[in-house]
């Protein structure tokens, strides 16, 4: 099987529980920005008599399209959340990269919020606060929130099942992804 970019990051014995890009939704402004200029761009081409306006007309379609279409598109897809059994991994960047892995062991509080419309599309912010420097994480647009919540608490609360500490429902284990 193959590795995937994870995979490559992981210590030995470390698993992978969840890893996500942030949410889809972050994708449709910049498609609809891209569906309306390209149009529009068309339109007034098609429109102008003279080339050296129809080039200034491509030009600034380029630009709109480099900056609000690529480069939202590019950051998205370079940001990364990766939950493994041990620590949280957090890699953004298009032409510099940043890091940022969060031990489990140092996260003292869970928490997630997502409005109506984040509800919809199933979406929400996942807050981590660890005991450190950093204080606070925060990860937006997390799809499947609630899910990534439940296991991130099950990781570091592996006693919510047991006898001793009963809860008024059973939670499922998290899904561990095999190597």
């Amino acid at each position: 099987m193959a590795k995937t970019k994870a995979d490559k990051r992981l210590a030995d014995g470390e698993q992978v529980v969840h890893d996500l890009h942030q949410h889809w939704v972050k994708l449709v402004g910049p498609a609809v920005l891209l569906v309306l200029t390209v149009g529009l761009g068309g339109f007034l081409a098609a429109l102008a008599a003279q080339q050296w306006l129809q080039l200034v007309i491509g030009l600034a379609v380029l630009v709109v399209v480099l900056f609000w279409v690529l480069r939202p598109f590019l950051r998205w897809y370079t940001t990364t959340y990766t939950l493994t059994d041990r620590r949280l991994l957090i890699r953004s960047g298009v032409l510099s990269k940043s890091g940022h892995d969060l031990p489990l062991r140092r996260v003292t509080d869970v928490a997630f919020r997502h409005s109506l419309w984040q509800r919809m599309y199933g979406a929400g912010t996942l807050i981590l606060e660890s005991a450190g420097e950093q204080g606070q994480v925060v990860l937006t647009a997390v799809p499947s929130v609630q899910d990534v919540y439940r296991d991130l608490y099950e990781i570091l609360d592996p006693d919510t099942d047991s006898v001793d500490k009963p809860h008024p429902r059973r939670r499922r284990q998290p899904k561990i992804e095999p190597r």
